[in-house]
């Protein structure tokens, strides 16, 4: 969550990211009470949890959990800091959206 790269052995400290480690637990506690965007992602075996913070003047923000059959493992946040990062995230939530039956009325 400090670090990037893709090479897990060569990944360099990210500063920006290290400056938001307080961030991803009030973004996880308040999804509901924030009304954020939250979608599963799979892909493979890997079963994950995407939360999108919007932010007016800033980038946006995401936080990546991995959930496990027992627990929830923090995987990775970072801010949106170019177009295509947001409008990839942007693509899922939409095609997440698609698979959604409308509340039926009662």
């Amino acid at each position: 969550m400090t670090h990037e790269g893709e090479d897990e052995q060569n990944r360099v400290p990210d500063l920006r990211r290290c400056e938001r480690m307080p961030w991803p637990k009030p973004v996880i506690e308040n999804c509901d009470r924030w009304r954020l965007k939250v979608w599963p992602q799979r892909r493979g075996n890997n079963n994950r949890l995407c939360i999108w913070l919007e932010r007016d003047l800033e980038p946006d923000y995401f936080v990546i959990l991995d959930v496990r059959e027992k627990y929830v493992l923090p995987w990775t946040a970072f801010v949106a800091e170019y177009d295509h990062q947001k409008g990839k995230k942007e693509k899922e939530y939409v095609e997440y959206l698609k698979t959604q039956k409308p509340p039926s009325k009662t």
